[in-house]
């Protein structure tokens, strides 16, 4: 009776459930067994649905990620119209860009991992399809092997950008190791439309670098035996640079069921070391897409050892608190003063705007990227075995706020920081949950060309 009830309910098909029905088959132990999931506990969650209701009133839904998200069917009418309906809100209300969360996620099928399975490509498609219409751009977040991200990376190439995940390891590596060839390689093969990233409120993908690592001119075989190695290696490093509390914070030990990333602050994962962050950072900023900035990543921040300790969720050891003292004293620091002059840097010279982008191994530890606008140019050289970089540039006149060759010899002048918002975004950066300051022009000390 309590059956019958329910399934007359207007959107009782809008949410998965155990007895969920595809394509006319039920979920067996069996295939439930094969769902690919990133996070321990139950695949479903028992909920209680309307007191009124007699009869049994618990009811397994699907929860893919936490007891309190319930997935839902995007085969169901209800769904569709929802999601379409939310569509058309955001864009009369001028959103130009929407985040996908967790993408691959989307589709479930019996007898498959239900996790970036063809269905899910043809909904990612779709999806980014109808939101170009409205002139809405999406952007994808999938954390899985490259090969994977290229192939979702051109067939929504025309309506959507992805992440590049895979950046964030191959730089630390590269830093760790010296060794400029694995970022150079990636340069070759990466997706156009991108958004760039160090560190996000997730921590740094260790799935995003498989098959990236190793030597790609060594046989397969060799290559994969190495990749593993370095990936290994990548891993220990960042946990002794951290002094375990990565560690503490990923794979089992955060309720992940297995090692697909390492939680941490980015600049805890360099040993806090300034010169390699503004190194990272710069490299971030000159490859193409559009740089992110993670607010604690802007801050400089630490592993928040503490937070951990009180949710025992993994990732919160990247999550810290800010208060306004903090954020006071972190934009008084010569490292974050030097990340701002970046950002104001790749965001108004006119090099980066419309331009032609190319780049060049110079040994096997440094990288020559030129981004070329007409007259205007910028060009990196990143050395990984020395950890330095200098900037040169074309000077049209204006003055811009770059004025370091090597961080170590870096120029102190006089700030008056004040915050412009949290949240939005400027020309060439999205900033998410992030914050903006302004200061004076400073003449820029660094070589022209």
């Amino acid at each position: 009776m309590f059956l019958k009830k329910v399934k007359n309910l207007k959107y009782w098909d809008s949410f998965l459930r155990k007895d969920s029905r595809f394509d006319g088959n039920v979920f067996t132990p069996q295939e439930i067994e094969k769902v690919y999931r990133p996070r321990d506990g139950l695949l479903f969650s028992k909920k209680t649905i309307r007191k009124e209701l007699k009869g049994v009133r618990e009811v397994d839904f699907w929860t893919t990620f936490t007891p309190d998200q319930i997935d839902v069917n995007i085969s169901d009418k209800h769904i569709e119209k929802y999601f379409d309906d939310t569509l058309e809100k955001l864009a009369q209300n001028g959103v130009s860009q929407i985040r996908l969360d967790v993408a691959g996620y989307i589709s479930k099928k019996p007898g498959t991992d239900c996790f970036l399975i063809p269905e899910a490509y043809q909904y990612i498609e779709e999806f980014s399809k109808k939101a170009k219409v409205k002139d809405i751009d999406v952007l994808v977040e999938l954390h899985y092997h490259h090969e994977k991200i290229l192939d979702v990376a051109e067939r929504v190439k025309n309506y959507a950008y992805v992440y590049d995940f895979q950046l964030p390891p191959l730089i630390l590596d590269g830093i760790f190791r010296g060794d400029a060839q694995n970022i150079e390689n990636w340069l070759k093969i990466r997706p156009e439309k991108t958004y760039t990233v160090l560190d996000t409120h997730d921590g740094i993908g260790i799935i995003d670098s498989e098959d990236l690592l190793g030597n790609q001119s060594l046989p397969e075989e060799k290559k994969k035996e190495q990749d593993i190695t370095r990936r290994e290696q990548l891993i220990r490093k960042i946990h002794e640079n951290t002094k375990g509390n990565s560690e503490k914070a990923s794979g089992g030990n955060a309720n992940n069921l297995d090692l697909y990333q390492v939680n941490t602050t980015f600049y805890d994962a360099l040993g806090r070391d300034d010169g390699a962050y503004l190194l990272a950072r710069a490299i971030q900023f000159f490859t193409p897409g559009i740089p992110q900035v993670y607010y604690t990543g802007l801050l400089t921040g630490e592993n928040d050892v503490d937070i951990l300790r009180y949710t025992q969720e993994g990732r919160d050891v990247n999550r810290h608190w800010y208060s306004k003292k903090e954020i006071s004293q972190a934009l008084e620091k010569q490292v974050v003063k030097d990340q701002l002059e970046l950002i104001e840097f790749r965001n108004n010279h006119p090099a980066f705007d419309g331009s032609v982008f190319n780049y060049s191994l110079i040994d096997n530890h440094t990288l020559k990227f030129n981004w070329t606008n007409r007259e205007h140019h910028a060009i990196l050289i990143a050395d990984l075995k020395k950890k330095n970089y200098k900037i040169e540039y074309s000077n049209d006149g204006k003055k811009y706020n770059v004025w370091f060759i090597f961080y170590f010899k870096s120029f102190s002048f006089p700030y008056s920081a004040k915050f412009l918002w949290c949240g939005g975004s400027l020309k060439f950066f999205d900033f998410w949950c992030f914050i903006a300051h302004q200061y004076p022009s400073v003449s820029p000390a660094i070589s022209k060309a």
